[in-house]
């Protein structure tokens, strides 16, 4: 057996386990230079010093583990895990805010150290009632987007996962308590990768929205280029491949609502082709977009 092997194998000996969790990233460091034979046994390694510690859980892809050897003496080890384990679990398209992250430190000798970080998922709580109801209709909209072609679906499958849009909710429903003490319209922008999302908060029933984005800005595709053309500016060229407006509607004794409308962003990676909600446009605007 190799020597590296024999050594993970030493350190794997420290086990103080605990049960059924799922792990989704997994990042190993030491100031010790390991050379390891081959990628598998790397994997093989690293897996068996998990399992060890968590013996029934579920590991991650062999893509979803790295390893980072011969640290500087000066670098404090659990300061490079957490990065690690957040570059992982965003690789993966995952919201590194729904994980819990333990670091473990195996061996006793400093010449002989690995720190273990985990990145483990945590179930959210069931959303607040608003929450519940935005989620809902946002997904409601998402499940229509990825019936319209193939491309569409890929997106909404790769950006919009559950902690995703839990993340939007929160958002959007924050918003929309302003706009119900006050009836006004209250935006923000949020984004992850190269995703953009443009969340408006607007008082009108599905019905009359059209009328309401004419009267208040000249019409709703006019809004979306004033609003597209302003946020894309801030940020560096290509780091945005799509922007996305959400629409949340509320009005008096009338059903919430929420439209969605996606652009690529020239030029996309990710899309080749516009959704817009008809029902925020004029007929003017709906012929001019061949709708």
């Amino acid at each position: 057996m190799a020597f590296s092997q024999k050594l993970f194998r030493k350190l794997s000996q420290h086990s103080s386990p605990t049960f059924g969790t799922r792990i989704d990233a997994i990042a190993v460091v030491s100031h010790t230079y390991i050379l390891m034979e081959s990628q598998a046994a790397v994997y093989s390694s690293v897996t068996d010093l998990v399992k060890k510690e968590w013996p029934e859980a579920k590991l991650p892809p062999k893509k979803q583990i790295q390893t980072q050897f011969g640290l500087s003496t000066e670098d404090d080890p659990k300061d490079i895990l957490l990065p690690m384990l957040h570059k992982i679990i965003k690789g993966a398209r995952l919201n590194p805010e729904i994980y819990e992250y333990k670091v473990i430190t195996f061996g006793s000798d400093s010449a002989f150290k690995l720190w273990l970080g985990v990145a483990i998922f945590s179930p959210a709580p069931a959303p607040p009632k608003e929450s519940a109801d935005f989620i809902r209709l946002f997904k409601d909209q998402i499940k229509h987007i990825s019936r319209d072609s193939p491309e569409l679906k890929q997106l909404v499958d790769d950006y919009f996962d559950d902690g995703s849009i839990l993340a939007i909710a929160s958002t959007a429903t924050g918003k929309m308590k302003l706009t119900k003490s006050d009836n006004e319209h209250h935006s923000i922008v949020i984004g992850s990768d190269q995703v953009l999302c443009h969340i408006s908060t607007i008082v009108s029933d599905l019905e009359n929205a059209s009328n309401w984005f004419v009267y208040t800005y000249g019409g709703y595709t006019q809004f979306l280029e004033k609003i597209q053309n302003a946020h894309i500016a801030r940020v560096p060229d290509g780091s945005v491949s799509v922007w996305c407006h959400i629409i949340y509607g509320y009005y008096p004794h009338h059903q919430d609502w929420v439209r969605i409308s996606i652009c690529p962003v020239s030029p996309s990676t990710l899309i080749d082709r516009s959704v817009m909600p008809v029902e925020l446009l004029t007929m003017d605007e709906r012929h001019k977009l061949d709708l």
